[in-house]
């Protein structure tokens, strides 16, 4: 059980700094609904993985206020790299993006037909992508 809610609350701040694009942890957790010290706990563990990164505030955003000054978390968009591919019956349509979601690269695949055995597809779908 324990496991499960682990997983679920990396599943909901992942989610939350990627719906945000910019957040600091008390309003993750504000907005998670996950305890501060839990967010707290598992950003550091996404930041040693290096799937999200501290960035310092905008200057919009800088509060003139006392106390230590809030930072940003983001997602590291050199974490990974995202596949997606779209099949017609014409063509495959690849995209590539980092993992904050800007597109590195697409292309398009035309196929010189519209049925392929499981093997000639897999092929195709290897060179498309």
């Amino acid at each position: 059980m324990a496991g499960e809610q682990r997983s679920s609350g990396r599943r909901a701040i992942l989610s939350g700094v990627r719906r945000a694009g910019r957040i600091a942890r008390i309003d993750l957790a504000e907005r998670t609904g996950v305890s501060a010290a839990t967010v707290t706990t598992i950003t550091g563990e996404l930041i040693r993985e290096g799937l999200i990164e501290e960035v310092p505030r905008l200057a919009s955003e800088k509060s003139a206020g006392r106390g230590r000054p809030r930072v940003d978390l983001k997602i590291q968009g050199k974490a990974h790299h995202v596949a997606g591919m779209k099949i017609s019956s014409k063509s495959i349509s690849t995209v590539v993006s980092d993992f904050e979601g800007t597109v590195i690269a697409d292309d398009r695949f035309m196929l010189s037909q519209a049925r392929h055995s499981a093997a000639g597809l897999a092929e195709c779908l290897h060179r498309a992508l």
